[in-house]
Parts: structure tokens; sequence; C-alpha cells
């Protein structure tokens, strides 16, 4: 298991640096030749969705660096397969969503980088509404900011795939920008108003009268 950990990390770090022949070597340790029916009972992280996952979704950026959209699409839909077939954490919930949230992200980009604007925005906003919904379940301000503060590339994707958006005419145009300048604005927002809650509730907690003493009754 640490072993296919290192490889990941080590996968990770090559792609961060533009290395990514070095980043394809690390993951062919991990991954199975691409195949979108079946999965090879010989991959390292055939046991290990979570790995598996972790890497196909790199594997898919490496592509995406690479300009392979073919590659990447390939992965994406074992990628999808695999999440498909995966069983809930919990009964009713949805199937890993921290996963099909960057997966959706992914397939945007997948589909920006073919110019299929239109589905790009689809996967964008799916990205988008599964990571609001995982958010919500915070309950810290704290802990809310900090969840999405490495989380802001699905709204800049999804802006920029609005401006880019071909329009009929004129009117359309201006439809995709108000959209583009409602999603900053929606993210924005969001973040201010979490913040002003949760000052209101300090200031409210703070206000609050103090809890009587045993002594202070007994005097009372």
């Amino acid at each position: 298991f640490w072993l296919n950990r290192t490889r990941l990390a080590q996968a990770a770090l090559a792609y961060s640096r533009q290395e990514y022949v070095q980043a394809r070597q690390w993951l062919a340790l991990l991954l199975p030749a691409v195949n979108a029916t079946s999965l090879s009972a010989e991959a390292a992280l055939q046991w290990d969705l979570l790995g598996q996952a972790e890497a196909r979704l790199l594997r898919i950026r490496v592509d995406l660096a690479e300009g392979d959209l073919a590659s990447a699409r390939q992965h994406a839909a074992v990628l999808t397969t695999l999440l498909q077939g995966a069983a809930p954490a919990v009964e009713g919930a949805p199937t890993w969503p921290h996963l099909q949230l960057r997966l959706h992200h992914l397939l945007g980009k997948i589909a920006y980088s073919a110019g299929a604007y239109a589905a790009a925005r689809d996967h964008f906003k799916a990205a988008i509404t599964q990571l609001e919904a995982q958010r919500a379940t915070l309950l810290v301000e704290e802990i809310r900011s900090a969840f999405v503060d490495d989380k802001s590339e699905p709204y800049a994707d999804l802006v920029q795939t609005l401006l880019v958006m071909p329009a009929a005419d004129s009117t359309a145009t201006a439809a995709m920008v108000a959209e583009a300048f409602a999603v900053v604005e929606q993210s924005r927002s969001r973040v201010l108003l979490e913040r002003l809650q949760a000052a209101v509730d300090d200031s409210a907690a703070g206000d609050a009268p103090p809890a009587a003493t045993p002594a202070a009754a007994e005097q009372q």
C-alpha cells in the first residue's frame, strides 16, 4: 500500500514539475494499459479503488497537458465505470462524491479541449454542485473556507467556458457574460455570507449573559 502511495506521490510531483514522461512512467507501475471495458487483474491498484481513482485522475491531467484527448477519455471511462460499480459508504448517499466532483471537473476540461463547450459547461456545473453540497455539510465556517481554498478551479473553468462559448447573436453573448458574472458573484457572495453568519453567531455568543454560579444562585 505505501509503495503504491509513494509512487503516486512521485507521479504527482513529476506532473507538478511538468515532467509528463516521468509522471506517466510512475503511473504505468500502478495502472494497467488503457482499457475501457475491463481491468487487468495484475494492476497494482486493482484492490484499492481510492488509490486507483486518484491515479487515473492524475493520468487524465497528464493526458490533457500533453493533448492526448483519446487517452484522457479512455481513463475517464474506466473511472466512471469504477465509481458506478462502487457501493456508497452510506446507503442512499452519493458514491464517492469527492471523486465524482473531480471526475466531472476533468470531464469538463476534456470537453473544453475538444471544443464541446456546452458539454464542458454541464460538467463544470455538476462539479460545482457536488462541491457546494459537500461544503454545506461542514458546520464550522473556518473549515468551510479551508475546504474551498484549493477548489476554485471549477469556478474559473466554468467562467472561462461561458466567455468563449460561441453565440448566435448579441443577446446570447450577453446572456453568457451575465451567467459568467453570476458564477463569480455566487462564489464570492456565499463565502461572504458564511463569514458574516459566523461573525453574527460569535457576537451573539459574546452578548449572552454568563451562567450563574452555584454561589450566586444561593445569594439570589
